[in-house]
């Protein structure tokens, strides 16, 4: 009785290790296995092709609603827009297209369409993020923080500028 059980034993350790297996169920085996990696890939390739059709419809939807100047539906749609992308800028200036996040550094440009550059900053703010986008532009601007921290705003000293600071000052 005990040489049938330790055969029996023997005999199912041999099956599940494939010891015996014949070789064309091996080879179906192996060939499952890379069709199923196939398959795989495609699917992720197929999925990665749906999410950036629909990154690109949101972010259509995104400029629509900043025409319209809807805040609702552009904090929706950013949101959305940034659990796909799995992107969360630390601030986003909403309101003006092109705009740019730079390193503040001596030689950037403030603006886009001006030559004018950085001089002699203060070391307390030399490499925090700007937005360089167009000068006078007369686009309204919006600031979406999405980190904790001291913001910055500097603004121009022109008297052109003085009305828009004290608009922004009663603001808060």
């Amino acid at each position: 009785m005990k040489k049938s059980i330790l055969i029996t034993t023997l005999l199912g350790t041999a099956l599940l290790l494939g010891a015996d297996l014949p070789t064309s169920i091996k080879v179906a085996e192996r060939n499952h296995a890379e069709n199923v990696k196939k398959i795989k890939k495609r699917a992720e390739e197929n999925i990665k092709k749906s999410e950036d059709i629909l990154i690109k419809k949101l972010k259509y939807d995104l400029n629509r609603q900043m025409q319209r100047n809807s805040l609702d539906n552009i904090m929706i749609l950013k949101e959305k827009i940034d659990k796909l992308t799995k992107c969360k800028a630390d601030f986003l200036v909403e309101g003006v297209s092109q705009a740019s996040a730079i390193d503040l550094q001596d030689g950037k440009k403030p603006w886009s369409n001006r030559d004018y550059a950085f001089i002699n900053l203060p070391k307390n703010i030399a490499g925090m993020k700007f937005y360089q986008y167009e000068a006078r532009s007369r686009k309204g601007v919006k600031l979406r923080v999405n980190k904790k921290g001291i913001v910055k705003i500097i603004v121009g000293g022109w008297e052109g500028d003085l009305p828009g600071l004290k608009q922004w000052e009663k603001e808060g």
